[in-house]
């Protein structure tokens, strides 16, 4: 089997896996090892997923980013949720996004719900400072937590400070938009 044959046929499984992830309500998330023995599950911004009607979620320039066009009034969140293995750790986390205006701040987290109106914050941070850059890293402030997925339920969300009111295209750029997002885990404690 030559080289572009095998190439092929692993572009065929990945995307049948992704199918399939997505037919169960759960984006399919790549993991990929990395440095410090600390292990990544990767989102697309289009993994995220409105949290209302109220808002019209649109990608831009079919990249995999996503941002929000109002529709009505309400909260303006979106968010994907996050499976990890039982007993990890979570370690880090951090959002590659576009803030380059905003009526007020926008703001990213991991957070933990149980089914007793119980929820931690395992990870934030608050944006105040628009960027001149089409995309930035932004790293949430993350206390360790071990992951106890028979209790709790685990989210990642994004809350831009506000809306588009029209679709957009390039060189015409959202203000917010959000291109992907990552959660670090390592296996063991801390």
């Amino acid at each position: 089997m030559d080289r572009r044959t095998l190439l092929k046929g692993t572009a065929i499984a990945s995307a049948a896996v992704g199918i399939v992830g997505a037919r169960h309500g759960v984006a399919a998330a790549a993991v990929a090892p990395g440095p410090r023995g600390i292990r990544y599950v990767t989102f697309a911004g289009a993994d995220f997923k409105t949290h209302h009607g109220t808002i019209a979620q649109a990608t831009y320039w079919d990249n995999g980013s996503t941002y929000g066009i109002r529709v009505g009034e309400g909260y303006t969140g979106f968010a994907v949720r996050v499976e990890l293995p039982d007993g990890v750790t979570i370690v880090e986390a951090s959002a590659n996004l576009r803030y380059s205006s905003g009526e007020g701040p926008a703001f990213v987290y991991v957070l933990a719900f149980d089914t007793h109106d119980a929820y931690q914050v395992i990870g934030q941070k608050q944006i105040n400072d628009p960027s001149p850059d089409l995309i930035r890293n932004v790293a949430l402030d993350v206390t360790p937590t071990v992951v106890d997925a028979e209790k709790w339920s685990y989210l990642f969300r994004w809350f831009p400070s506000h809306l588009e009111t029209t679709k957009r295209n390039r060189p015409d750029a959202p203000e917010q938009l959000l291109w992907g997002a990552r959660i670090g885990y390592r296996h063991g404690a801390a």
